[in-house]
C-alpha cells in the first residue's frame, strides 16, 4: 500500500505542478491581443481548477505591476514574490495609500506608469469575468492569495467542494509536514470586506463556496456530474440557449 501511494504522491505532485504552468501560460494567452478582447469565464475541477488559481495569481501579479514585465517593480535583485511581500509595496499597502475604491480605478489612477503599460494592467484586471473552481486542489489559506486572485475577477468567484473526497485529501495531504485545508475540500473563508487593515479602502467581493456532497462522492465522480455541478452552481441552463450565450458567445 505504502509503495503505491508512494508513487500516487510522486505523479500527483507532477500533476500539481504542471498545472501550476501551465496557469501561467493561460494568463499569457489571454494578455494577447490575438485572443480577442471579450471577458472569459475560466471554469475547471480537479488539477484543471488548479490550472484556473495558477492564471489568477499571475494575472493579478500582472495587474498589480508584481509581474517582470512591469517596469515599475523591476528592482534588481528583487523577485516577484519578494515584491508580493514587501510591506511598502505590497498591493494592500498601495491600495492604503490610495483613495482607490476598486482595482479598476486604483489603475487608472496611477500617475507613475505609461498608457501603454496601464492598458497592460487593465487588461489582466478585466479580462476573467467569472471563475468557477470545482474540487480543486489548492489550499485555502493565505486568504490574502484568494484576495488577489479575487481582485481580478470581474463577476463571481465560485469554489464548489465535496468535504467527503478522501481521495483528494490523501493524494494532496501525504507526505505533508503540516495538515492544510483544501478548497476542494472545504470553504475558502474570503468574505466582503473594506477593512483598512486589510486592503485599505479597497473593497473586496465574497467568495461564493458551494457544497456538491449531493452529486459527487468522491473525486472520481467530477468528470460525469460536471452539468448537475454547473446547474447547481447557476451558471444557467447548461443544455439550453441561456448558457451558451452567456458564457460561450
Amino acid at each position: 500500500i505504502m509503495s503505491v501511494l508512494n508513487n500516487l504522491d510522486e505523479s500527483w505532485a507532477m500533476a500539481c505542478e504542471a498545472a501550476d504552468e501551465a496557469g501561467v501560460l493561460m494568463a499569457e494567452a489571454l494578455m494577447a491581443e490575438s485572443s480577442g478582447n471579450r471577458p472569459v469565464v475560466l471554469i475547471g475541477y480537479s488539477a484543471g481548477g488548479r490550472v484556473v488559481t495558477s492564471c489568477l495569481t499571475e494575472l493579478a501579479k500582472i495587474a498589480w505591476g508584481l509581474d517582470k514585465k512591469s517596469k515599475k517593480n523591476s528592482k534588481k535583485g528583487k523577485t516577484e514574490e519578494d515584491d508580493m511581500d514587501d510591506d511598502d509595496n505590497s498591493p494592500a499597502a498601495k491600495i492604503a495609500n490610495s483613495n482607490a475604491e476598486f482595482l479598476t480605478d486604483f489603475i487608472e489612477n496611477d500617475k507613475t506608469i505609461n498608457e501603454k503599460e496601464r492598458h497592460r494592467r487593465l487588461r489582466a484586471a478585466t479580462i476573467v469575468r467569472d471563475a468557477i473552481l470545482i474540487g480543486v486542489p489548492a489550499a485555502t489559506t493565505p486568504v490574502d492569495k484568494w484576495r488577489l486572485r479575487r481582485s481580478v475577477v470581474q463577476g463571481r468567484f465560485v469554489n464548489a467542494y465535496c468535504e467527503k473526497d478522501w481521495v483528494l485529501s490523501i493524494l494532496y495531504r501525504y507526505k505533508r509536514k503540516t495538515v492544510v485545508s483544501l478548497a476542494g475540500l472545504g470553504p475558502v473563508a474570503l468574505q466582503a470586506t473594506d477593512e483598512k487593515s486589510m486592503t485599505g479602502t479597497f473593497y473586496v467581493s465574497p467568495m461564493e463556496n458551494v457544497s456538491v456532497f449531493k452529486l459527487v462522492k468522491h473525486h472520481g465522480d467530477y468528470p460525469s456530474r460536471i452539468k448537475g455541478i454547473l446547474e447547481l452552481v447557476g451558471v444557467g441552463d447548461v443544455d439550453g440557449e441561456a448558457f451558451h450565450s452567456n458564457y460561450f458567445a
